[in-house]
């Protein structure tokens, strides 16, 4: 038993490290259309990151491109000929933004305690003639 269990965790492991697919590799590594099709068909944005998908001997490759002035940024996905390029949304390569936590209601004043009434004078006896 303690065989099979160990045999059994080695194989989740290797399955583990060796099923990556999706490696970040140098922008020179992309082929040279991908580039060419983002600044042919993009203005003002620059690849700044790039993966490779290798999935039974088949070569995809995704680049990010950002925009120059500000946030803006899209996925390119190609083959390595470049006969299929296309604009995607998110290739789930890069692990999502975390959620904005909501915005939390502001405090309720605590209540104030009423002031208390000034203490009135005790009327003076009346002195009897």
């Amino acid at each position: 038993m303690k065989k099979a269990f160990t045999t059994l965790l080695v194989a989740i492991f290797a399955t583990a490290v060796f099923g990556q697919t999706k490696v970040e590799i140098p922008i020179a590594e992309l082929p040279a259309c991908v580039s060419k099709w983002v600044t042919g068909n993009t203005k003002d944005f620059v690849i700044d990151k790039a993966y490779k998908s290798e999935i039974k001997g088949v070569a995809t490759y995704y680049a990010r491109a950002t925009f120059t002035r500000g946030t803006k940024s899209y996925w390119v996905e190609s083959d390595s000929t470049c006969k299929n390029i296309r604009k995607i949304e998110n290739p789930i390569i890069e692990p999502a933004p975390a959620p904005k936590p909501a915005p939390q209601p502001s405090p309720k004043p605590a209540p104030q305690p009423s002031p208390k009434p000034a203490p009135q004078p005790s009327p003076k006896p009346k002195k009897s003639e």
